[in-house]
């Protein structure tokens, strides 16, 4: 891991447990802070999801391909929509997706921040997978456990315990990753895992909330890669294109200038006309189900590493 990598991971921990301090220091009731921290967090979700658009390929794209990719969105949109009515825990289901893709891309921006500044390739070997898969599995169980997860959970009747699954999933995880390709780093990681899912729910359903590990998997993914997108127009600043690192900044700007402005907007002016936009943009569910479309394109960009052939 570079220096510029170390540190960056470093800031993004203490901004995300400073603001997880901050908010439960000034509203220790549960509502209003549950409502502040979804707001936060998905006003700079909204210009991560933008910012990752791939426009240039859009533009190449014939209408009619953007029509349906358009109307696609929708119909899948107004499918979840459906489904969050019959069965609402299928908004941890998105946030199950969406902090598998928070900490393949935990694994994945090191080896960025060493090479091209470009995330590369999803890695193809199954060892690779093994400690976000467990990582995962454990704040999927906490969510289940929180008070919140667990009322969605009553909410939709499913027989199925699915706390001590992600639990057991979670150990799996930890013990497949003291199998070879070991390191001293991944076998400690295994182990804390193991001895995480080990613990009893009760030493974090009580204090832990759903909306507090909602700040810790999505706000932690943002700042890194905000952190990231920053130390990439700082490189091509440097190899002289300047030119990309303009688009680049100017990129970053407009989308989480537009988020950012939109959100605050909706919070700030409480118009009651207003309340179908607030419940579109700022709710969290829906943002869930924008984050696995954003998942499922960016893994789609990246592709899969090429086979490794025998020689």
């Amino acid at each position: 891991m570079t220096a510029a990598a170390g540190a960056d991971r470093v800031s993004v921990l203490v901004l995300v447990l400073g603001f997880l301090a901050a908010t439960h220091a000034l509203l220790p009731g549960g509502s209003p802070r549950e409502e502040l921290q979804y707001q936060v967090v998905i006003a700079l979700g909204w210009g991560h999801l933008i910012g990752a658009l791939p426009f240039r390929r859009l533009r190449g794209r014939a209408p009619a391909e953007l029509l349906l990719g358009v109307v696609t969105a929708a119909v899948l949109f107004a499918l979840y929509a459906a489904a969050v009515g019959t069965w609402p825990g299928i908004v941890l289901v998105a946030l199950a997706v969406s902090t598998w893709h928070t900490f393949e891309n935990e694994a994945a921006l090191p080896r960025a921040y060493s090479s091209a500044m470009v995330p590369g390739p999803i890695p193809r070997h199954l060892a690779a997978h093994w400690l976000p898969l467990g990582a995962s599995a454990l704040v999927g169980a906490w969510s289940l456990e929180s008070a919140g997860g667990a009322e969605l959970l009553a909410v939709s009747q499913l027989p199925i315990p699915l706390a001590p699954i992600a639990r057991g999933t979670c150990v799996f995880a930890g013990l497949a990753a003291q199998l070879p390709p070991r390191s001293p780093l991944r076998s400690l990681t295994g182990g804390m895992l193991v001895a995480a899912a080990s613990a009893p729910a009760s030493w974090t359903a009580g204090w832990l909330g759903l909306a507090d590990l909602f700040v810790l998997v999505t706000l932690h993914h943002l700042l890194a890669w905000l952190f990231f997108a920053v130390r990439r127009a700082e490189r091509l600043a440097r190899q002289g294109r300047r030119q990309a690192a303009r688009k680049l900044w100017i990129r970053l700007l407009l989308a989480h200038g537009l988020s950012l402005g939109v959100c605050a907007g909706l919070v700030l002016v409480p118009a009651p006309a207003l309340d179908p936009a607030r419940a579109l943009v700022l709710a969290p569910g829906v943002y869930l189900f924008w984050s696995v479309l954003h998942v499922a394109q960016t893994a789609l960009t990246r592709g899969l590493e090429a086979p490794h052939g025998p020689g």
